[in-house]
């Protein structure tokens, strides 16, 4: 058929036009349209077929169903295609249904019935059915850690096969820790135990990121994540609670709430400052229906500031403040507050607390307050339109609880938005008024008179005189009818409780305004449990299952129906009850309370969910309750092994659909405190008997604290359950030392000491504060008068003159007898800089060597006199090391210096034996440590772009970057993990540099000298060859260069010294002995040979050399460089250059100062040296005595 229309444009020449097509039989039309000498052209089926599929894994039903009925359609022809044609074909059966597995492919589903078709696009799915698979519960003895700490983690291991966890025992299971950066810093391989369960520990090192570090264990292919926090913190003395008077307010009523500060000790925050702030923000409607994962998906924030105010705590630590919840005052127009009146509220009241001790903490709660006493909503029964169409619209008017109410007055408007550049005016088309029926419903109907996007306003009172506002939105397209598919069909699904237990028959209300046809009901988790297809005869409909363990702890119950070509899907979020896999667990101490140093054993009761005794297995960890403050508890151990199961079951639908989502998705005075641990216990593994019962003892620490006790049980049969309980840690007169974390040399501070009373009786004592390593040394005490439970801090003013340990020791006695006593350690730093003297000489034969040494006397506590006898250069070296790790380092070159040379002598000490010292046992145990620190301390400094600077925050500097690439790939090659992405970006960066100077140079651009860079690098020829011109001259071919050809060399970049050496003359001219020695390192590591024989027969000429020694520039660094140059070139015969290298070797060992060469970069680089020099010869057993002797003695 043919035909042709004229349309009426607009200004612009745009227009719209409805076409009725005479479409009666069914079938696939094409319809073409041609205007303006364009042609488009699409297709228009006619069917009176529909199809329903639900996939699940790689499992799919498909429903065949009559689109004007909604009955299902028997005997339809379905045909499955994949990319490689047609897969199968099947038949519909008596129900309509038909299923078949899809693998992961994506898939066309061609449905026919007669000359209906209908068709069904499936996407690939990773899913898969389910078999075995492996659960894993991680967790740590607490949430967060300082750097240094030890971390202590179990965890839990299970099989699922279908429903049944399965017991691994003996299996084993690899353990990773994983920094922020994504660094690995801990492996290793732990077995399970008969009860499926393992456990560890790993120390922190000192430099240790900041930030969240991730827990892992692989098992059977699977990774399992938890994660800890590691922050440098310092633990909260006292807590402080924001208890709101109710949970719970109407718009225009007045609140209160109490603040009540603590100490961790139990003891009020008496007369302390507060201050507080009172924040209001709208709650969205989605928030209310997913309130569980709220705290995720709040992203509003606080909202405005709506009153603060400052309080002063009672006696008790108690203050209480008044807030009100009236509307605020709007801008002006009728519709400024409709916004505010479209939504219920939540405030937030945040006080922060300040103590004598100027310390402060905060707590924070939140109250919600209703719009109103009653709820409204308003619901148009279709949200698109034509023109001219009646639309009807429902107000429905409840409880809180959700029950309706009857006789309630509304006001409904009809309001369409014009917009104009400023935005929008809102324009009332229609009005309507009414009183809720015996439904708590208000019926209307609107027409609107042209297109464009309407608001839906309805309005009612409360009885406090509340405007309750409700909004929805439409949209009217043009003259000719809407979408007729689109109106929204009433399907409710409602089940008759709000939890079950497995062995409950459930009932299901399904409820529909249009009865007839046939509903698909799915039961669905992370796959299709059942189905079952069920006549909609009446408007109300029962559908009763049984629950099972199956349906543990949720599941979605799915409803398809299809009526007059229309189609709807409403779901609804069940919850089983877990109970019954939940156990009961109890701990209690045997008191509540305890002095340090006391014993307090914890009893451990393990019951079923019927209050039966069983036998498990637990871990029990006792952690300081402020540490709490910081990061709270979030391992769940019945949530991690019954979860809330999402739907994965996908649904998908052969015509135009509606989707209705359900709401579902003491001691004396001379025991002085002195251990402050943040975990005083942790015990991984301990077995209730037969009577369900475990105790664990423990020896309170030092703290004044509340101690939490955390309990996680676990049976074979996977049935689990925590618990906690508290304690305190406390005694009836307390001191308190409040001090920085360090000091330095010629400080003057203030050191204070809070002194607690919380006895019944007055107390008179004397408070001293014994300081030493401060002045004025000795005791300094006071005499004060404290009631029972005041608080009282005591300053007294130091200073420290000379680094070390600062010793404090507060003491407080009472006339009654009552004593404390605390004692804190302080490091104090030194004032200014270490300055050292060094001799050094050389023994050989049977001779004498003599020095002397003038001390000054006025610092002879501050110095130390060393004698360092090396016997041979393996333990020569090992005063170097030790120098290099336990130099304070701070920047990144002290870095590199201080960790590299630690992998290289562990390495070469490891492999020759040289076990003899006994620095060299303790540096060994160490080294690792050290390495690890040095390297997680590279990884916080590199920046951004991929390099590195001196400091974390400067420049990335090509030296710098250069000096940390090689000490990268050197550990790598020493055989400790590092951090390959940090390694790639350090090269790229390198390498972006070097590619952007050699296009400089050659006058070429950055892509072509890429490619040059590229193609020297896989091939054998020199790059200058592959490019012209031939005269060509490298700038700058300096030691800066130089050095960052030798990384990139050692990195596996060979490409940038093939160009730069490939006939150039640069390198050629070049006499700068540390230059050569580089270029012949980095020509060495890139294959040429020749290249690099050249640059050190040219080094060799630039050498000092007598008939004991041999050095370059009188320069340590620079000697260690031209040494590496020798050894690793061969050339010269072999005894000519091993003479030369001794020579070199006696030189660096006679210009050791205290041990070390100059500077930490100087020191590292004759380190590297000295080992290649010790592997090469396997110099480590000397055989001579030597008697030292320190003035004649």
């Amino acid at each position: 058929m043919r035909f042709s229309h004229v349309p009426a444009r607009d200004g612009e020449g745009v227009f719209t036009q409805r076409i009725t097509l005479p479409l009666k039989d069914p079938g696939l039309y094409v319809v073409a349209c041609q205007g303006d000498g364009m042609e488009r052209i699409d297709w228009v089926m006619v069917t009176g077929l529909g199809l329903i599929t639900k996939r699940s894994g790689s499992r799919v039903l498909a429903f065949a169903v009559d689109l004007a009925t909604g009955e299902p359609a028997p005997g339809t022809e379905i045909r499955v295609y994949a990319e490689d044609g047609e897969r199968q074909s099947m038949v519909a059966d008596e129900q309509g249904i038909a299923s078949f597995q899809a693998g992961e492919s994506d898939l066309l589903l061609a449905a026919r019935r007669g000359n209906s078709m209908a068709f069904i696009r499936l996407w690939g799915s990773g899913a898969q059915e389910s078999g075995e698979q492996q659960r894993v519960f991680l967790y740590t003895d607490r949430p967060v850690y300082r750097p240094g700490a030890r971390v202590r983690f179990k965890g839990i291991a299970r099989a699922v096969r279908g429903e049944e966890f399965l017991v691994p025992e003996g299996k084993p299971v690899r353990v990773e820790v994983h920094d922020p950066r994504g660094t690995l810093i801990y492996a290793a391989e732990r077995m399970t135990n008969d009860f499926g369960s393992f456990h560890g520990e790993l120390e922190l090192s000192p430099e240790a990121s900041t930030g969240t570090y991730t827990l892992s264990a692989e098992w059977g292919g699977q990774r399992h994540d938890e994660y800890f926090d590691v922050a440098a913190y310092r633990k909260p003395e006292y807590q402080v609670e924001v208890i709101p008077e109710r949970a719970e307010y109407t718009r225009g009523e007045s609140g209160w709430v109490s603040i009540e500060a603590r100490y961790y000790f139990g003891a009020p925050v008496a007369g302390a400052r507060v201050d507080y702030v009172i924040m209001r923000s709208p709650i969205w409607s989605w928030q209310e229906e997913d309130a569980e994962y709220l705290p995720y998906g709040d992203q509003t924030g606080e909202g405005e500031v709506v009153a603060t105010g400052v309080a002063t705590t009672d006696a008790r630590g108690r203050c209480r403040v008044r807030f009100e919840t009236a509307t605020p005052e709007l801008a002006t127009g009728e519709e400024a507050g409709l916004d505010w009146e479209s939504f219920d509220h939540r405030y937030s009241i945040e006080a922060t607390v300040f103590d004598q001790g100027r310390f402060s903490a905060t707590g924070s709660a939140r109250v919600k307050v209703w719009r109103g006493e009653q709820t409204l909503e308003v619901e148009p029964g279709r949200f698109v339109a034509g023109a001219g169409e009646e639309i009807p619209v429902t107000a429905y008017v409840r409880d809180r609880a959700g029950a309706p109410l009857e006789g309630v007055d509304v006001e409904l408007r009809f309001v369409r938005r014009d917009w104009n550049d400023e935005g929008f005016t809102l324009v009332s088309v229609g009005k309507s008024r009414g009183a809720s029926d015996a439904e708590g419903q208000v019926k209307a109907r609107f027409q609107a008179p042209s297109a464009g996007s309407y608001q839906l306003v309805g309005h009612t009172r409360d009885k406090r005189g509340n405007r309750i506002t409700a909004t929805a939105y439409l949209w009217v397209s043009g003259p000719g009818g809407g979408s007729a598919h689109a109106r929204l069909p009433d399907l409710q699904v409602i089940p008759d409780r709000r939890e079950y237990q497995p062995g409950d028959e459930a009932t299901f209300l399904i409820q529909t305004s249009r009865p007839g046809g046939t509903a698909l009901v799915a039961i669905e988790t992370d796959r299709l449990l059942d189905w079952r297809l069920v006549p909609l005869k009446e408007r109300s409909i029962p559908f009763r299952m049984r629950v099972t363990r199956e349906h543990l702890p949720n599941f979605t119950l799915s409803v398809c129906t299809v009526r007059d070509k229309e189609m709807a899907l409403q779901e609804a979020g069940v919850n089983v009850s877990s109970r019954p896999r939940a156990l009961r667990v109890e701990v209690t101490p045997d008191r509540e309370v305890y002095a340090p140093g006391e014993r307090a054993t914890y009893q451990v009761r393990v019951r079923d969910a019927n209050g039966r005794p069983v036998q498990a297995e637990l871990s029990l960890g006792v952690v300081d309750e402020s540490i709490y403050a910081i990061q709270e508890d979030r391992a769940d151990i019945l949530r991690a092994f019954y979860p809330r199961r999402a739907s994965l079951v996908e649904t998908s639908f052969s015509f135009p659909q509606i989707y209705l989502s359900g709401a579902d998705k003491g001691g004396p005075a001379e025991s002085v405190r002195k251990e402050f641990p943040d975990t005083a216990l942790w015990v991984p593994v301990a077995r209730t008997n037969a009577q369900g019962e475990a105790t664990v003892a423990l020896a309170v620490p030092d703290s004044l604290t509340t101690w939490r006790a955390t309990v996680r049980a676990h049976t074979r049969e996977t049935l689990v359950g925590q618990a906690v309980s508290r304690i305190t840690c406390r005694k009836e007169l307390m001191v308190r030392i409040q001090a920085p974390r360090f000091l330095t040399a010629r400080d003057e501070v203030t050191l204070s000491a809070m002194v607690h009373n919380e006895s019944d009786a007055t107390q008179r004592m004397r408070v001293s504060l014994d300081a030493e390593g401060a002045l004025p040394a000795g005791a300094r005490e006071t005499a004060i008068t404290l009631r029972p439970g005041q608080a009282r801090r005591l300053d007294w003013k130091a200073s420290v003159q000379e680094a070390g340990d600062c010793r404090l020791v507060a003491r407080a006695r009472a006339e009654s007898g009552l004593t404390d006593a605390v004692e804190v350690r302080l490091p104090v730093l030194p004032h200014g800089r270490v300055r050292a003297e060094s001799r050094s000489g050389s023994l050989s034969g049977d001779g004498v060597a003599e020095e002397k040494i003038r001390l000054r006397s006025d610092v002879l506590k501050q110095t130390k006199v060393t004698l360092h006898l090396s016997p041979s250069l393996a333990s020569g070296m090992l005063s170097a090391l030790s120098f290099l790790a336990t130099y304070p380092y701070g920047c990144t070159e002290q870095t590199m210096s201080a960790f590299l040379p630690d992998l290289l002598v562990h390495r070469t000490l490891s492999r020759l034996g040289a076990r003899s010292p006994e620095m060299a046992k303790h540096l060994e145990r160490e080294i690792p440590k050290m390495v690890d620190a040095g390297l997680q301390r590279l990884y916080r400094y590199q920046h951004l772009d991929g390099g590195w600077g001196w400091w974390e925050h400067d420049e990335s500097e090509p030296e710098m970057t250069a000096y940390v690439v090689e000490g990268l790939v050197l550990a790598r090659k020493a055989g400790f993990r590092i951090n390959e992405r940090a390694l790639t970006h350090g090269v790229e960066w390198l390498r972006e540099r070097e590619v952007t100077r050699i296009a400089r140079e050659r006058g070429i651009s950055s892509s072509r000298a890429a490619q040059l860079m590229a193609q020297a690098r896989a091939s054998g020829v020199p790059g200058l060859a592959l490019a012209a011109p031939t005269a060509y001259r490298a700038s700058n071919l300096g030691v800066e260069r130089a050095t960052v050809l030798h990384a990139l060399a050692l990195a596996g970049e060979g490409g940038p010294i093939r160009l730069v050496l490939g006939g150039q003359t640069g390198a050629r001219a070049t006499r700068e002995s540390g230059t050569l020695a580089r270029l012949a390192l980095a020509a060495r590591r890139a294959g040429l040979l020749a290249d690099a024989e050249t640059l050190c027969r040219r080094l060799g000429v630039r050498s000092s050399e007598s008939a004991s020694f041999c050095h370059w520039n009188r320069d340590p660094e620079t000697t260690a460089l031209a040494l590496q140059a020798i050894l690793a070139v061969p050339g010269e015969p072999r005894d000519e250059r091993m003479a030369v290298a001794a020579k070199a070797v006696r030189w660096l060992l006679s210009r050791r100062e205290d041990g070390y060469w100059g500077s930490t970069q100087a020191t590292a680089r004759v380190l590297f040296a000295l080992v290649e020099y010790l592997e090469a010869t396997g110099e480590t057993a000397p055989a001579f005595t030597v008697t030292p002797a320190v003035n004649g003695q």
